[in-house]
């Protein structure tokens, strides 16, 4: 088996949509490197923290939602119980 390291981000990212995680937008430790002082390790912390945050998620559910009604996807299941 190859080593990861090996492989180019390109082809990394490709195998991960064919697993089916989108990889359109993904954030790096350079979008915070680049705009604060801080290293790779604490970039990576504030990257985690927004991401996980649940102002994000909800914002994020809320953006399929209005995405996939607006392309007349039907829902299987409402996630508020109505």
């Amino acid at each position: 088996m190859k080593d990861l390291k090996e492989i180019s981000s390109e082809d990394l990212m490709q195998e991960l949509r064919l697993r089916g995680w989108c990889t359109q937008d993904m954030w790096h430790t350079d979008d915070v490197t680049a705009k604060y002082d801080c290293t790779s390790e604490q970039a990576m912390d504030v990257l985690e923290e927004v991401l996980s945050s649940d102002n994000y998620m909800e914002s994020t559910f809320d953006a399929i939602d209005d995405q996939a009604e607006h392309m007349e996807y039907h829902t299987i299941y409402d996630n508020d119980g109505e």
